[in-house]
């Protein structure tokens, strides 16, 4: 199954508001992650596939899973990993 699945149906509405609770940027917020979870669009990329591009002029918003693998490549260096061992590097 992929991930976006997880999170799709109305009945896993309450995992995906559990989902976007964790995020540290909501601070564990009940009703901004319903406002979100109603209102946010829920996107899965394909592997190599750039979401953010340093210095391109964009306004969006990501927010990624904890199991979600990334490859992050800032200024040149790279580093790979689940989202936060290769967060972590970058600390």
């Amino acid at each position: 199954m992929e991930m976006i699945n997880r999170f799709r149906e109305e009945a896993d509405r309450n995992r995906l508001i559990w989902a976007l609770r964790q995020q540290k940027i909501l601070h564990d917020n009940k009703d901004l992650s319903n406002e979100l979870a109603d209102q946010a669009e829920l996107l899965q990329f394909e592997p190599n596939e750039e979401v953010i591009v340093q210095g391109d002029a964009d306004n969006d918003i990501y927010l990624f899973s904890r199991d979600s693998f990334l490859s992050l490549s800032i200024g040149g260096k790279s580093q790979s990993g689940n989202l936060e061992s290769t967060l972590a590097k970058w600390r």
